[in-house]
């Protein structure tokens, strides 16, 4: 019977590992830190409307709507600075500085991808405060070609704060109820809407007849975040969190892993050591334990078949072989004759050194006709195989059968082959008896 254990390849690299993991800690500091360091600068984006060419900008007044307040540019090349005279002909007297984005009436710039507005602005005049507005373009409550359909949101801005630049959040933004009131809006429409504004600007107002003010837009400069502070900070934390539980995740891994690397060592030592008490170590073949072990198994595990048969040969004159040639060609004789045999018989074979120069081999299903074909062949194959002894002498083996059931222990299946042997060694040896 032949069988083999795979090769178990055992690594362990605590130190490694140790150190891998440590990498990763530092390697994942590293990088906190420079994503903190480059925080915004890495993240944010802007997009300049004044000073800029990227867009059309004019100036208007209450003239649209039957006014007489008059607007002009200080610098009509340079379109930052504007000068306005109030009258107080309407009500509601006004000037402003208007941006437009639309590229057609209904298609304008998306500004809810800005966080808030950048503004430096130099400012002259009695005023308490300027408006910054948005016009937006919506489906469900606007026109083409009514630009008064265009939803009016805006944020009013305290001429005190002006003395420096100042940031605008988008969130400040509300929708005019003046506007909401006159479009009669239903409820789900009334929220701030920036995701297309046709146009946006600032505007000056004043009840004051013949009142002068003067505006100039230093800069003005949308701003927005890829990913906002609280959104880094949490990233961070989760990618914290994501190493520590899977470095703590490896580690238990590999301690697994080396448990079970090492229980599987142990089995294969084990293994090893049963199977080495079990096989005879000059033909490398089973002992008698072995043999004994090996039809136990059969026995236990064979559900099919009903008989097996065993063969017992014992090497003719070996004794002769001994005195003649010395124990050391015996010994070479009989380790030949088993890697032979180990060579020609089935893997669910069972073949083994019975004890001196008797040999055993069971063969699980054989019935008589199938035992005599192997004995005969195995007979032969021994007869005929040159074992190089000096002077040549041939070496033959006789061998005794017996066909038993499954039930049938092997010590009397065993006897009654050895019997049969007897009678083969009786009859002249070098031939088979059942």
């Amino acid at each position: 019977m032949r069988s083999s254990y795979p090769e178990l390849i055992v690594l362990k690299m605590p130190l490694f590992r140790s150190n891998r993991f440590l990498a990763l800690l530092l390697l994942a500091m590293l990088t906190t830190v420079a994503v903190m360091a480059g925080y915004p600068e890495r993240f944010e984006f802007s997009e300049q409307l004044i000073p800029g060419e990227n867009y059309h900008i004019e100036v208007q007044s209450d003239q649209m709507i039957g006014g007489k307040s008059s607007v002009r540019w200080i610098d009509e090349s340079e379109k930052q600075a504007m000068e306005c005279q109030f009258s107080t002909q309407v009500a509601h007297p006004y000037c402003l500085l208007q941006v437009y984005f639309a590229s057609e009436p209904n298609i304008g710039k998306d500004l809810s991808i800005f966080q808030d507005m950048l503004i430096d602005i130099d400012y002259q005049g009695p005023g308490q405060e300027l408006r910054l507005y948005f016009r937006n373009f919506g489906a469900t409550y606007s026109k083409l070609e009514d630009f008064d359909s265009l939803k009016y949101s805006m944020v009013d801005i305290p001429i005190a704060e002006l003395n420096q630049p100042i940031v605008v959040k988008m969130d400040e933004i509300k929708v005019a109820n003046w506007w909401v009131l006159e479009r009669h809006l239903p409820r789900p429409d009334r929220y701030v809407d920036i995701d297309n504004v046709i146009a946006m600007g600032i505007e000056l107002k004043s009840s004051v007849d013949g009142t002068v003010e003067r505006l100039r837009i230093n800069q003005l400069t949308l701003r927005g975040t890829y990913i906002s502070r609280e959104q880094l900070y949490l990233y961070i934390i989760i990618g914290w969190a994501f190493i520590l539980v899977s470095g703590v995740m490896v580690v238990l891994i590999e301690r697994f892993r080396d448990k079970t690397t090492a229980i599987q060592k142990l089995t294969h030592e084990t293994f090893e050591l049963k199977q080495s008490s079990q096989l005879d170590q000059l033909t490398e073949v089973l002992n008698r334990r072995g043999v004994l072990n090996f039809f136990s198994r059969y026995q236990q595990q064979d559900k099919y078949s009903k008989i097996y048969s065993l063969l017992l040969f014992d090497v003719d004159h070996f004794k002769q072989i001994n005195d003649q040639y010395g124990h050391s060609d015996g010994d070479r004789v009989l380790q030949q004759l088993a890697k032979k045999l180990k060579a020609m018989i089935r893997n669910q074979d069972g073949f083994g050194r019975w004890g001196g120069e008797e040999f055993i081999l069971l063969c699980p299903g054989t019935n008589l006709e199938q035992a005599l074909k192997v004995a005969e062949k195995i007979r032969l194959m021994i007869s005929e195989h040159n074992f190089e002894l000096e002077p040549s002498k041939q070496v033959t083996v006789s061998i005794g059968i017996s066909i038993n059931s499954l039930s049938t222990p092997i010590e009397v299946a065993i006897e009654r082959a050895d019997k049969n042997l007897y009678s083969a060694k009786a009859n002249g040896r070098n031939r088979v008896h059942y």
